[in-house]
């Protein structure tokens, strides 16, 4: 099956170090690249205007929620990762 699926990369930062990285495979398929990336839009869209989720300027991730301090912050990442073809193996 060709396409491609959504991880979800979500980081505990402390004090400005990274102490926690998790990756969540998403459940979706989808058939095209554009699809994916569409979707990703409109849930940063969806936090955006709906939690206390704000634009991350550190590099690598799109998305920052930050604690009351700014010590303890989560910081979240998509990414799109292509569904790859195992060969059958015929015997």
């Amino acid at each position: 099956m060709n396409g491609y699926r959504l991880k979800l990369l979500v980081a505990l930062e402390k004090e400005g170090v990274i102490v926690h990285l998790h990756e969540f495979m998403l459940p979706d398929i989808y058939l095209t690249l554009e699809e994916a990336q569409s979707d990703i839009k409109a849930d940063i869209r969806r936090r955006l205007q709906r939690s206390n989720y704000f634009r991350s300027q550190r590099y690598g991730f799109d998305m920052v929620r930050y604690s009351s301090l700014a010590q303890r912050n989560t910081l979240l990442a998509w990414r799109v990762v292509p569904l790859r073809r195992h060969p059958v193996v015929s015997g």
